[in-house]
């Protein structure tokens, strides 16, 4: 049995408490029990008969309202028909169907357009899930809640992104900057999907959100989002790298598992890591911030063995704080003491992730300081070269100067000597004549 299957089974174990804990009906008397007033997902007849009512192609049940004299109301479970192009029925057995549940139209392989009536206002965690074929999605006009755009369904004005009908092969999603939250199985088994980029306005992504997405390789989570929630990652074999903002304060119940991460930073708000949250990943050591108060059964360093049972993997490294959850959790039976403990202090608290980050940073910082130093020694070597010029001209300068002092020199000797020789001419011509005399 594989990983996924394993979380898959716990995850559809726990889907009706999920489910209805957040409906998005506007019409809420229909999902409150008449005597104790909290969120029911039954009627108690339906309970009692342990299996729901069925019409056609339809399971159902009966949803009571707040009032004993409020009329039931139809959520319906499930569907056995090979409808290719399916309008969901507005009515069964004379009853209103309000919502679709968690497993209504689960692995519908031959459904590729389905149309949901107006009077339908809730889905549940699961609904049209492993769809294969399904392109789209339609919405009877005058439906209060839910709408279709170019068939993929919103709900709240467009704000939730319910669902994305895996038949559309999207391969690069960026989610549009108006939608705050994307629903549970939104894009669960798109196989084409190879990144994601999530808009800042981001607030939740649902149970299972991009669960088996197995082409997916990255996922950076905008600061806007505060919880991981369960499954929401888990069985996308190829994620390796995962961003977490600083605001994250849980990571759900196999949100990770069966992924190809490595290495992650958990934020240092993170209070919880909850069961099997990274099993069956390559990863071989964490730090665990001092915040983190709960860390959930196998939730880190356990995978599969040779006869595919869930174990703890011997050697996994945590890092964390003396008396904190990573040390109970490293002691643990459950763990059967496979596990390596490394305490931190302050001073030595950073992480792997962290170190190789400052790591990167000296790195880059003495490049730096390599090409300063060699520009420095560049700049020297032209100022050389500046400065040899220099004298070289100064040089220059000074020959013509001292070869043009000569000439001008000679110059004034010749006429120097010009008037020389005319006075010695004239002196003897004058003692010649004397002589004469």
């Amino acid at each position: 049995m594989k990983i996924h299957r394993i979380l898959r089974a716990a995850a559809l174990t726990a889907a009706l408490p999920l489910a209805v804990s957040c409906p998005v009906s506007a019409d809420e008397k229909y999902y409150i029990d008449s005597e104790t007033g909290e969120i029911v997902y039954q009627d108690i007849e339906s309970q009692q008969q342990n299996e729901p009512f069925v019409s056609g192609d339809y399971q159902y049940t009966l949803l009571a309202g707040k009032e004993e004299t409020d009329p039931y109301k139809v959520c319906i479970e499930g569907y056995t028909g090979s409808e290719a192009e399916l309008k969901i029925p507005a009515e069964l057995e004379g009853y209103e169907v309000i919502m679709l549940g968690d497993y209504a139209m689960v692995k519908s392989d031959t459904l590729t357009k389905v149309t949901i009536p107006k009077t339908v206002t809730s889905m549940g965690t699961y609904t049209f899930a492993e769809c294969p074929n399904l392109l789209t999605i339609e919405v009877e006009e005058g439906n209060p809640e839910l709408e279709s755009r170019d068939g993929v369904l919103y709900s709240d004005g467009g704000a939730t992104l319910l669902r994305y009908p895996v038949a559309k092969h999207p391969e690069k999603m960026e989610i549009d900057s108006s939608v705050t939250k994307i629903g549970s199985s939104a894009f669960a088994c798109c196989k084409t999907l190879s990144s994601v980029t999530f808009p800042d306005t981001l607030t939740e992504i649902g149970i299972s959100a991009f669960a088996d997405c197995n082409r997916l390789l990255s996922v950076t989570i905008p600061e806007s989002v505060t919880e991981i929630t369960p499954f929401c990652f888990n069985n996308c074999t190829a994620l390796q790298d995962v961003t977490l903002p600083d605001t994250v304060t849980s990571i759900g119940k196999g949100a990770f598992a069966n992924t190809s991460v490595e290495q992650i930073k958990i934020p240092e708000a993170c209070k919880l890591i909850d069961e099997q949250a990274f099993a069956e990943t390559p990863m071989k050591e964490i730090t665990v911030p001092k915040s983190v108060e709960t860390i959930g059964y196998s939730a880190l360093g356990w995978a599969l063995d040779q006869n595919n049972e869930l174990m703890p993997v011997h050697g996994f490294v945590i890092r964390g704080y003396a008396g904190s959850a990573a040390e109970e959790y490293v002691n643990d039976a459950d763990n059967k003491h496979g596990f390596t403990f490394e305490e931190l202090s302050d001073e030595t608290s950073q992480t792997p992730e962290s170190s190789a980050s400052d790591e990167s940073a000296a790195e880059s910082s003495a490049d730096e300081s390599s090409a300063a130093e060699e520009k420095e020694k560049d700049n020297g070597i032209i100022r050389i070269i500046g400065l040899s010029i220099c004298g070289l001209l100064l040089a220059v300068i000074a020959a013509v100067a001292l070869i043009s002092g000569k000439k001008e020199k000679q110059k004034k000797d010749k006429k120097t000597g010009k008037k020389e020789n005319a006075g010695l001419t004239e002196e003897k011509e004058e003692h010649s004549d004397e002589n004469r005399k």
